[in-house]
């Protein structure tokens, strides 16, 4: 049993299933597998002991930001989830209007309330959709179960939602980040165990698709050798980002490809989970046990704090926090951003009747707002700066 990936990404974090491993399975949308927890989370997965994490701080400064509630803070029947926005502050996630369904919406916001929701609807005789990633055109991508597979969709104003396609021999597909281009980052699977369930045998993918939202090509990376590739961000310049495992699942390579320089490998063992425009990186090293900022100039830079989850083009990462780092708070885990070396938490979200017990950061804009959710309430949430 794998547990299903939130957002990002949600623009967005691995490919399914390994956000909710590395954040400590707290994550999980209900009807997932990890809304109760991840005792069985890929068993035959020994990576050996983990190296001596570094020592964190003892407690973290609140950023100067103010938590927007997006809606939801009802648990299964009410939920809510962001986990993509764009510079133009429309943002993106899925809401659980019933128990064990999720639905692809969007927001549109102002500086402190929320002036609309659109629910951007499911393909075919599924009932679940959720949407990962927009671009500055409004396009936006993420999957959706047509009854038995995931889907890759891409939902635009004028054509609606269109099923991406994927290539002959996979049933399945995720897409999580779209450029204004129109090229689209995600993962094909040669077989899905169900709708909630994802196989860790995915193969990095890049589709294309017009104004309209058109499919016009596609091309399957496959891996490095190993069992399990993902692409979860691309750029400006059409640089997808993302993962890529050898030796079953033991040694994650992240990398960068492009059509005209091919594939970059990170060296050390890496995970990738987004790309800005400069070309820079954010994801997780030495077996999950540190995040990590990296640039094309100065390579690594560690981010011990917690697990990132995305990053813009100012060089600022999100993530959540490790449950062992001390945020000020009492959350069992909480959202984080970080710049030029130093980790701040995010304040707490509104309070809710159910209540919360962690909260997430699952994607940043250029300018700053930072999107993502609480838990167990499922309130979907934007955290908008004080000061520009």
């Amino acid at each position: 049993m794998v547990c299903e990936k939130l957002p990002r990404n949600t623009r967005h974090l691995f490919f399914s299933g390994l956000l909710v491993v590395m954040a400590g399975c707290s994550a999980g949308m209900p009807g997932d597998p990890c809304a109760n927890g991840c005792a069985d989370i890929a068993d035959d997965f020994d990576p050996g002991p983990p190296p001596a994490p570094p020592a964190p701080p003892a407690s973290l400064a609140v950023a100067d930001y103010t938590a927007v509630s997006l809606g939801g803070g009802g648990g299964g029947g009410d939920g809510a989830m962001a986990t993509g926005i764009n510079n133009l502050g429309q943002i993106v996630g899925a809401i659980t209007p019933t128990f064990m369904r999720d639905v692809a919406v969007s927001w549109t916001v102002s500086e402190s309330a929320v002036v609309s929701r659109q629910v951007l609807g499911t393909l075919a005789a599924g009932n679940h959709s959720r949407a990962m990633g927009i671009n500055d055109l409004g396009q936006v991508v993420g999957w959706y179960s047509d009854g038995s597979d995931r889907r890759p969709f891409v939902w635009t104003a004028d054509g609606g939602m269109l099923d991406l396609g994927v290539p002959t021999g996979f049933p399945g597909a995720n897409a999580y980040d779209i450029n204004d281009a129109g090229q689209v980052a995600g993962v094909i699977f040669p077989r899905l165990d169900g709708v909630w369930e994802v196989s860790f045998n995915g193969r990095f993918m890049v589709w294309t698709v017009d104004q309209r939202g058109m499919p016009t090509s596609e091309q399957d990376m496959g891996t490095l050798g190993g069992e399990h590739a993902a692409a979860l961000g691309i750029n400006s310049s059409g640089k997808a980002a993302g993962t890529s495992y050898r030796d079953d699942l033991l040694r994650p390579t992240g990398l960068i490809w492009s059509a005209s320089e091919g594939i970059l490998e990170l060296d050390g063992f890496t995970e990738v989970v987004a790309i800005n425009d400069f070309d820079e990186l954010a994801g997780n090293s030495e077996g999950r046990d540190s995040g990590f900022f990296w640039s094309p100039a100065d390579g690594f830079m560690e981010i011990p704090e917690g697990i990132p989850a995305d990053l813009n083009n100012s060089s600022q990462v999100v993530g959540t926090t490790f449950s062992t780092i001390d945020d000020g708070i009492g959350a069992a885990s909480s959202a984080f951003i970080w710049e030029t070396g130093e980790a701040k938490v995010l304040p707490p979200p509104p309070p809710t009747e159910i209540g919360w017990h962690s909260y997430h950061a699952t994607a940043i804009n250029d300018a700053g707002w930072v999107v993502g959710y609480s838990a167990p309430d499922w309130q979907a949430i934007v955290w908008i700066p004080n000061t520009p």
